[in-house]
């Protein structure tokens, strides 16, 4: 490109904001668009309060941008999207706006946590608080009511964001071209009209130039419409390569719109679905399916009848002839603004392989509960996790409602740590297990001998009997 432009000349601010809308919408978590100068282009949408009450402080919006623009940076030199946790350990994906090779901006979208925020991680916050002019409570009450959202699911929007950034690439690229092409008819049309003034005896072949100009100018704008018709369906498109079933509702609580992954698990087809009241659906149609369907229906119905929040349940597809067995995770949602403000989205994620996986464990799981040895799991910053019962009696507790989220230091004296338990986890994180003697003490602190036995976890942290 002979000229460069900001990507807010290259397409409007209010389509890049629908772009973003639709997006976030859609998928049920925050958007927004930075300039290649760091500064917002977009208003965010679909904000969580965790991160709404961060940035209602001057300091808590400086720090909120100040990641914004570190992660930016590092996702450019990459060009390619990446995941980031903020200041604020909230979850983001991230991907640089290229167009022909020049960085126009960033496209952000997040404000989730894959799972809930730890006891550290939640220490931390009432830390920042202060430091950002806010009430450390009540940033923690807003932290356990943030977006929790799986791996598989993680994969799929990062996936479906870096396609809707290549849709902003190519449609910029496209308008580009066309305003390379507008100001050179515009120039060409200017030196015919001087050309006409100074030479009439050349105006016929001018006008040839100019109308053969005009042709193409057109020819470039029929091109544009096109490429806007084919971006309308963009949605549909990407939409319908996810591994979530989605429902879109209307204020009415009419089908909108259902992708390929949602005919898959209901054994509905789209064509006769689209329309239709989604109540009579359920009642006819759908109910059926589920193990229990009484329970499933008093929970949807409750989300039309007050659509003010967000709902999230598993329910149970029993299989036939068209479906398979399935257990799914529903999570739904009001639409509060654009076309359908006052719908409805429902999400459905299929979760079979993880039940199947947490049938395997409950036999295992009370085998380790009733052991007569003690046994106890920790993450690597030594809290507390589980507990069996025999670990909990020969320590003098009543049970592990005491001990979970404690240090596993309570269980030794000074002596003993530095003597005893020190040493001994040296040898663990140099050999990823060991056992030998080591002293315990009781609740009341009574020390007693132990043969101890510790592995270090690759997954989730250390065990301890």
């Amino acid at each position: 490109m002979e000229k460069s432009f900001p990507l807010d000349k290259l397409i409007d601010l209010e389509e890049l904001q629908s772009i973003q809308d639709s997006f976030a919408r859609t998928v049920g978590i925050s958007s927004v668009i930075f300039s290649a100068e760091d500064e917002p282009l977009t208003r965010f949408t679909n904000p969580t309060r965790f991160c709404s009450l961060i940035q209602s402080t001057k300091k808590g919006k400086e720090r909120c941008f100040r990641s914004f623009m570190e992660t930016g940076k590092n996702a450019l030199e990459s060009e390619k999207p990446k995941i980031f946790y903020c200041f604020a350990h909230g979850g983001h994906f991230v991907a640089p706006i290229m167009i022909d090779g020049e960085y126009k901006g960033t496209m952000f979208a997040g404000q989730f946590i894959p799972e809930k925020f730890s006891a550290k991680q939640l220490h931390d916050l009432e830390k920042i608080a202060p430091e950002i002019d806010l009430d450390p409570g009540l940033l923690v009450k807003e932290a356990g009511k943030m977006r929790v959202v799986g791996e598989d699911v993680i994969r799929d929007y990062s996936s479906l964001l870096f396609k809707i950034v290549e849709t902003i690439t190519r449609r910029g690229a496209q308008v580009a071209e066309l305003i390379m092409a507008k100001d050179a008819l515009q120039k060409t049309h200017d030196g015919l009209e001087k050309r006409v003034q100074e030479r009439t005896a050349e105006l016929a072949e001018a006008n040839k130039g100019l109308k053969h100009k005009i042709t193409e100018r057109k020819r470039a704008e029929e091109a544009l419409r096109e490429s806007e018709l084919r971006y309308r369906s963009l949605t549909d498109d990407v939409l319908d390569t996810l591994s979530v079933g989605i429902f879109i509702l209307d204020s009415d609580f009419q089908v909108v719109w259902v992708n390929q992954a949602l005919e898959c698990y209901f054994g509905l087809r789209r064509k006769e679905v689209i329309g239709k009241d989604k109540r009579q659906l359920i009642r006819k149609r759908i109910k059926d399916i589920f193990e229990d369907p009484v329970y499933f229906t008093e929970k949807v119905f409750a989300t039309y009848d007050n659509n003010t929040y967000i709902e999230h349940f598993v329910c149970h597809i029993v299989p036939d002839s068209e479906r398979e067995n399935r257990w799914l995770e529903h999570w739904s949602q009001p639409i509060l603004s654009g076309l359908y403000a006052g719908g409805r989205i429902e999400h459905y994620n299929d979760i079979t392989e993880r039940k199947k996986a947490e049938e395997k464990l409950i036999p295992l799981l009370a085998v380790v509960k009733q052991s007569s040895e003690g046994m106890a799991v920790a993450n690597l910053d030594g809290i507390l996790t589980f507990a069996n019962n025999a670990w909990c009696k020969m320590h003098g507790y009543k049970s592990s409602k005491e001990l979970l989220g404690k240090n596993l230091a309570i269980f030794h004296n000074k002596e003993q740590l530095e003597n005893e338990v020190k040493p001994f986890n040296e040898k663990v994180k140099q050999d990823g297990a060991h056992s030998g003697e080591v002293g315990h003490i009781t609740k009341d602190g009574n020390p007693f001998p132990t043969l101890m036995g510790t592995t270090l976890l690759k997954a989730s942290g250390w065990r301890k009997h």
